[in-house]
This record gives C-alpha cells, structure tokens and sequence, in this order.
C-alpha cells in the first residue's frame, strides 16, 4: 500500500485529511485557479479517477464508523477503498507539491492538508542502529494494536527516524515461518499503528516485525519475528 507518510496510521486520520482537502480544493474558484476545471485534462483526470475514489472511501468510512454496523464487509470494504485510494491521492500530493509557488502557494497546501514543499538543506539523520521496542494490544475482535518506541528512551523515536516499517503475515501456521514470509509492508509515523481483520481471520496468528526508517528513507535493523492471535 502507497502509504500517506505525514498521517497517522488510521482510518481517521485518512477521512480527516480527505474532508479537508476536498472542501478547500474543490472550491469552484480553486478548481479554475488551479488549472483543474472539468475542460482541461487535469480536471478530467481528478473527476474520472481521484474523486470516485475519495467518494468510495467517504461512503466506507461512514459504515465501517457505526460499531453497531461494523462486520467483516464493513471492513473488507473500507479496507479495500484505502488500498485504492492512498496511491491515488499520492500522485496527486506530488502534482501540487511540483506546482509554481505563483499557482498553488504554500497556503494553499496547508490549508488542503497537505505537507509543505521541502526547501533548503537538511541535517543528515543517523540510520537506526537500535531495533524498535514494541507492545501488542488486543482492545477488541478482529484488532490488533501495535505500539512502537525507542527501546533506549522507553518512549518516542529515535533521532532523525521518520518512523517504523512493519513487515507482516496473518496465517494459520504455527511454526516455520521466516522474515522473508512477512509479504505485507505498513508504513506508520506515529504509534500506535492499528490493524484490523476480517472476522474469518479471527483465531489465525499475525506475524510481524519491526524496522526504523529515517527520513532519507534508510532502513534500521528489523526485529526477530514476532506473533500474536487475532482476537
């Protein structure tokens, strides 16, 4: 999955970004501003495959946010909407970033949500040499809850760590699997990072392990692979 890396790992934090950048941008004045009209390509582009899947993420998050309505369709849909919005909502992040100063301005971008243009030179950040320390959660069915912080400091990240890269598995194998098993990649800046499971996994184990990643994108050492059953 295309992670939004400036959000929190949550459905919340993805549908609050999503209402506010949709009440700022498709402004009919903004629309015009900034070159998105329905007659030009880029408008034509937003309509037929940005705002379909804002539409359908919108539509999941209100079924899946009623715990009395909340299933295993709530949720294999709502996660399903993410999977394909997120990248989408990527490129189009990107396409505003690269944007004239004159044309989309850095208020512009803040007042859409979205994460300013980077500008000048940035201290080098350290590879993490330390592996994450973590604590497993279980709040309810079909979740698991992963907390992640510097094992030195007992809290936090360490210095110059955008956050942690978590590899993971659910199965219903008990012995033999390997951190090359671990296929799904989930990015979170802040813990905890929460995931949710259809009710056909509850009972199958959900392995995972943890990495630092700084903000160059370079990788800590990643942590002996770990298990837990999914209530």
């Amino acid at each position: 999955m295309a992670k939004l890396k400036w959000l929190d790992n949550s459905y919340q934090a993805l549908q609050h970004f999503v209402s506010v950048f949709v009440n700022y941008f498709t402004l009919p004045g903004n629309l015009s501003r900034f070159g998105f009209e329905e007659t030009t390509k880029l408008g034509k582009w937003f309509k037929e495959k940005i705002a379909p899947a804002i539409s359908a993420y919108l539509n999941a998050y209100s079924a899946w946010e009623n715990e009395k309505l909340r299933n295993a369709e709530t949720i294999d849909t709502i996660m399903a909407a993410r999977k394909d919005l997120e990248p989408r909502l990527n490129r189009l992040v990107r396409l505003l970033q690269m944007f004239p100063d004159e044309l989309i301005s850095d208020k512009d971008l803040d007042l859409m949500g979205v994460p300013p243009r980077q500008t000048g030179k940035r201290s080098p950040s350290p590879v993490a040499s330390r592996m994450p320390g973590y604590l497993i959660e279980l709040p309810g069915a079909f979740r698991v809850v992963l907390h992640f912080f510097d094992k030195e400091r007992g809290s936090g990240k360490p210095k110059g760590q955008h956050g942690a890269e978590i590899a993971s598995l659910v199965t219903t194998a008990t012995e033999g699997v390997a951190h090359a098993d671990l296929t799904r990649s989930t990015f979170d800046t802040n813990s905890p990072c929460t995931f949710d499971f259809p009710d056909t996994d509850r009972g199958k184990r959900f392995y995972f392990s943890l990495r630092w990643e700084n903000t160059r994108g370079e990788k800590g050492p990643w942590t002996p692979v770990d298990f837990t059953v999914i209530p």
